[in-house]
């Protein structure tokens, strides 16, 4: 996200400086990016996508031998298409 701040000018000074209000840009860039699992169809919050149940775990999140599923990655939730074209 990208924003502007603004930054009032010192005051006084023998360089005749007066109250004007000089822009500061500030910018800041948050970069998160989930990593996918090999079940899910998507990357979350792509459009046409959204979340439903591990059918690998069948939404457990762990398997039968007691290690976490390898296609959820544990969490009995992958990111599978909606809809239909």
């Amino acid at each position: 996200m990208a924003g502007l701040a603004w930054k009032q000018a010192p005051q006084g000074g023998s360089s005749g400086e007066d109250n004007m209000h000089t822009p500061t840009y500030h910018s800041t860039i948050v970069l998160e990016q989930e990593a996918l699992n090999p079940g899910d169809e998507a990357a979350p919050g792509t459009p046409g996508s959204g979340e439903n149940v591990c059918g690998h775990c069948r939404a457990r999140g762990i398997m039968e031998d007691g290690r976490a599923c390898p296609m959820c990655g544990g969490t009995g939730i992958v990111t599978a298409g909606i809809g239909g074209g």
